[in-house]
């Protein structure tokens, strides 16, 4: 993705999306391998059928962070809520403010603009939307 774009995102934005560290199933050599997003790849399958088709990485200094059941991620960001609405992070009843930070974030579009991200603290994945299904106001 060119510099122009994630500038153009970061400025429209602001700076959002999931800490390097995060992790996502990915089908590979006809496995399902957990990996962070900092090792996604054009054309990724993730394990429930969506394909990664733009990767985005934005500056994350200075962006509050929230740590849902250990995944951390900014409070713009749209999550399927545990009463099956789509709402911001930061208005889940399951985030709470992190101190963590990450000096990159990354987020993605998908082919079906949502996608799973792995929750360690819960040993499966939580469903968020893709960079395309964002608000404008996010």
């Amino acid at each position: 993705m060119s510099s122009e774009i994630a500038n153009q995102a970061n400025s429209d934005k602001g700076g959002f999306c999931f800490a390097d560290n995060t992790q996502l199933f990915v089908k590979r050599d006809n496995k399902e391998v957990l990996i962070e997003v900092k090792d996604i790849k054009l054309g990724d399958e993730l394990i429930t059928g969506e394909k990664i088709t733009a990767i985005i990485q934005m500056d994350g200094k200075g962006v509050q962070l929230y740590n849902v059941n250990g995944i951390f991620v900014s409070g713009s960001h749209l999550i399927l809520g545990t009463d099956g609405l789509w709402k911001s992070v930061s208005k889940d009843e399951r985030a709470k403010k992190a101190i963590n930070t990450s000096e990159i974030l990354y987020c993605f579009n998908t082919t079906t603009h949502t996608f799973p991200v792995y929750s360690p603290e819960l040993n499966k994945s939580i469903m968020f939307k893709d960079w395309e299904e964002l608000d404008e106001n996010d």
